[in-house]
């Protein structure tokens, strides 16, 4: 607290993360944007970019997403990974600006070759739909591996699909089945609904257990009670 109260940017950023988590005191969002504010202001990409968090969802702050894209901006401009991927989903879904495929891809390539697992995920989907770049499956298939193997469920999930299908890569059940469970011991929930369906009818390669088709079935139930 000292070091921040004195303008330390980096304790003012980690002072107002630990506001917005609850870890010093109880949750508070107001002053976490108070302190991401002071950092932003002198140049503190993180504290930047979780501004701009701030403004996009309403935490702390009336949801203003102009301001969240002026906030995304200055963190993507550090190159900033996590800032560039958000502002390629604020582009991608006309959040606070016209909607711009090519500005998405181009943003989500920026984080993807720093290896930040989530916009390696979205820049595959760019790739697998067409979206602001030549349709190439295989490409979006590297991509969306290239996150899974970072740990990201989602990526997780649609690379054992593209597996299960043969989209993009040769198709495998095994290889499906091995990312369905990464995914499902994730928490993916959509994951451990297929999972608990190859239990219940034996494919993919996996042999029939009805006590496991149960169990998965109960945790999706309660994954997405959570959700709500």
């Amino acid at each position: 607290m000292e070091g921040a109260e004195k303008g330390d940017p980096a304790q003012q950023y980690g002072y107002g993360v630990f506001l917005l988590e609850g870890k010093l005191e109880k949750r508070n969002e107001a002053g976490a944007v108070m302190w991401f504010r002071k950092a932003a202001e002198q140049g503190h990409a993180g504290a930047q970019n979780s501004l701009g968090d701030m403004y996009d969802q309403s935490r702390g702050v009336k949801q203003d997403m102009a301001h969240a894209i002026v906030w995304y901006q200055k963190a993507a401009d550090q190159g900033y990974a996590p800032a560039q991927d958000n502002l390629g989903r604020m582009y991608e879904n006309s959040r606070g600006v016209r909607r711009d495929y090519a500005k998405a891809a181009y943003h989500y390539i920026n984080a993807a070759k720093q290896d930040y697992a989530p916009a390696q995920y979205h820049l595959g989907l760019m790739y697998a739909r067409g979206w602001g770049v030549e349709q190439d499956v295989p490409r979006a298939a590297q991509w969306i591996e290239k996150s899974a193997r970072q740990g990201y469920v989602e990526a997780m999930y649609i690379l054992a699909q593209m597996y299960e299908n043969g989209h993009g890569v040769a198709k495998s059940g095994r290889e499906a089945l091995a990312w369905y469970k990464k995914a499902a011991v994730g928490g993916q929930d959509k994951a451990m609904e297929r999972l608990a369906h190859t239990y219940m009818t034996g494919d993919l390669g996996e042999a029939q257990d009805m006590a496991l088709a149960k169990s998965w079935y109960e945790k999706t139930r309660a994954a997405r009670k959570q959700k709500r």
